[in-house]
Parts: structure tokens; sequence; C-alpha cells
């Protein structure tokens, strides 16, 4: 039986059609906090949308049918899970997780096996919905009814640090973007945007 995100890959990818505006401003809230990295990975890339705009090099995605459509966009991709990575140790300099990290059932496993395939003091480059903003309680509220979001589990930004710490990370840099007055730009920090971004470097 397909799980929802190869059932819905359509309706997954014409989102960002509809919505080009929100994905631009997604894009450039990591890009603002990016390091210039020559070996990098995204978890989840999903049909490539961020991998194939980022010159990310790898990507991992569980959905095969998304994984097809990241590959036309020349994404280099592997089917497999975040939990469980094809690669050597200390292999990446960067790695990214786009709106990933809610679909997680364990993460402090799957933030050490990260932490396992990056380099000394390469960084992940996390981006999340807050659960605690405008934005994300509605998320949360609807998530019930929605595709993809009913099997969400969303976090506030002080429980992502929480784990990343706990993990062996030290949040290093952030941005946000999606206010609520529906200004469309990217600020330093955290805790107005719905959509937040943290560069977190590790250091044990």
């Amino acid at each position: 039986m397909k799980n929802c995100f190869d059932q819905y890959t359509k309706e997954y990818d014409n989102w960002y059609e509809t919505n080009k505006d929100i994905y631009n401003l997604e894009l450039e809230a990591i890009t603002k906090i990016m390091p210039a990295k020559t070996n990098s990975l995204e978890i989840g890339v999903g049909t490539g949308r961020f991998a194939s705009r980022l010159e990310i090099g790898y990507g991992i995605e569980p959905s095969f049918e998304m994984g097809l459509i990241a590959k036309s966009r020349d994404v280099n991709v592997i089917q497999a899970k975040g939990e469980n990575l094809p690669f050597r140790d200390k292999e990446f300099d960067l790695i990214l997780l786009v709106t990933v990290i809610c679909f997680v059932k364990d993460i402090p496993g799957f933030l050490l096996e990260l932490k396992r395939v990056l380099k000394e003091n390469g960084d992940i480059i996390l981006a999340f919905i807050d659960k605690n903003t405008p934005l994300g309680k509605k998320y949360e509220e609807k998530k019930a009814n929605h595709i993809f979001y009913k099997y969400a589990t969303f976090y506030n930004t002080r429980e992502i640090l929480n784990f990343l710490d706990s993990a062996g990370f030290k949040a290093v840099d952030f941005a946000q973007t999606i206010f609520e007055n529906q200004v469309k730009n990217v600020k330093d920090g955290y805790g107005e945007g719905a959509f937040v971004v943290v560069k977190a470097q590790k250091i044990k």
C-alpha cells in the first residue's frame, strides 16, 4: 500500500507552484544562514524543490514517486530513510532538513545517525514550522484532516534546540520568515516567523 507521499506526490509538488511567494521566502531564509559547503546531503529531499535550487549534492528520500521527480531535477537521490543512512562515517560537510523533523518518530536516534555521517565541525541546517506561532497553531488545529500533516508532530523552537543540544550540536545561527502580518521578508532570529531555520554545528 502506498504511503501518503507516494499517493499524493503531484499534490505535494504542485503546492510549490501555487505558493511560489512562500517557497521563495523559505529558500531565502535557508540561504541566509547556509554556509558554502562542498559535500552536502538533504534528508527527506521530496521532489527536489530545495536541493535543486540550493545545489545540494545528494538526497535521501523514502518515497519512490517523489524521488523520481527529484531525479528529474538533477538531484542524486537514494531511496532510504534518515534513520539508517547508506553512507560512511564523517562523509558530509552539511546536512539539510526542510519540514522533515515533524515526521521523525525517534528524534534523538535520528540526530545521532545524522551526526555519524557529518564531518567534524559540520553543520545541520534544520527548517521547521514553529508550533507556537499563529500558523503553527493553525496547522496543529487542522492537521487531523490534512493529507500530510495528520502524521506530523510539531515542535516549538526551544524543543528543537533541546533535541540538538542533547545530540551534540550547538545552534549558531537563525533565520525566520512567514509572519502573521504577511510581511514578505526574512529576518534574523526566531520567535516571530512561523518558518524557522536553525544552523547547528557538530561539536561532540
